[in-house]
C-alpha cells in the first residue's frame, strides 16, 4: 500500500439533483406532502355552500312591473349542494416528480377564491 497518496472526489451537483427528482423517494414524499395539504384544505372547504348568484333569470321573458329584465334574489338558495372538494396528484414531469393539489367541482373554485384555502392549507 503506497503512503501520501491522496484522491480528490468532485460531484457533479446538477447531475445528483437530476437523480434525486427521479428517484421512487421523492416520488413518494411527494405524495405525502400532497396528500396532506389536500386533506387540510378538503377539512377547510368541508362547510362552504354555494349561494345564488343574486339574479333571478327563470321567468316569462317579461319584466316585473317597475322592475328591469333581471330582478335581484336575495334568497339563500343554493346553486347546488356539493361540498368543496380538492384533489390532488403526483406524477412524472420533464425535469423529475412534480406534486399538485387541485379545485376538484365548482364549490372548491368559489372557495379558493373567497377564502384562499389553497394557499392556507399549504401552511
Amino acid at each position: 500500500m503506497a503512503s501520501g497518496v491522496r484522491c480528490r472526489v468532485v460531484f457533479d451537483m446538477e447531475a445528483l439533483q437530476q437523480v434525486a427528482a427521479r428517484s421512487d423517494d421523492t416520488r413518494a414524499a411527494l405524495i405525502v406532502a400532497t396528500d396532506r395539504i389536500r386533506a387540510r384544505a378538503n377539512a377547510a372547504g368541508s362547510g362552504t355552500h354555494l349561494v345564488s348568484h343574486g339574479y333571478d333569470t327563470v321567468g316569462t321573458g317579461r319584466p316585473r312591473k317597475g322592475e328591469g329584465w333581471l330582478q335581484h334574489d336575495n334568497s339563500p338558495a343554493p346553486v347546488n349542494d356539493k361540498q368543496a372538494a380538492y384533489a390532488g396528484n403526483v406524477s412524472m414531469q420533464r425535469n423529475g416528480y412534480m406534486g399538485i393539489v387541485y379545485t376538484a367541482n365548482y364549490a372548491a373554485v368559489v372557495d379558493n377564491h373567497r377564502n384562499n384555502t389553497l394557499l392556507k392549507a399549504m401552511g
